[in-house]
């Protein structure tokens, strides 16, 4: 399985800052909740980000603009060969 580099901590205070700077540029009224989706390559890159679910389309669309520019990943291994 693929993760995210420095862990789970790491990832979290990612997704953290990345919620601030979406919400700088998006107004809520109330809460939100979005849910994505996307393949880590057997670079570590992230490619295919799709929204899968959201009730805050805007916000959505700004997490995936910033997720693009998001840090490789290590990838998942399969049979001691790198995988999506």
């Amino acid at each position: 399985m693929p993760q995210y580099l420095g862990g789970r901590d790491k990832l979290f205070e990612y997704l953290q800052e990345v919620e601030d700077m979406a919400l700088d540029k998006v107004e809520l009224d109330g809460s939100c909740f979005s849910a994505f989706q996307f393949i880590v390559e057997e670079d570590g890159t992230c490619t295919d980000w799709k929204v899968a679910r959201t009730d805050c389309d805007d916000f959505a669309d700004e997490m995936v603009k910033i997720f693009d520019d998001m840090n490789p990943w290590i990838p998942g291994v399969h049979l001691g060969q790198k995988r999506k």
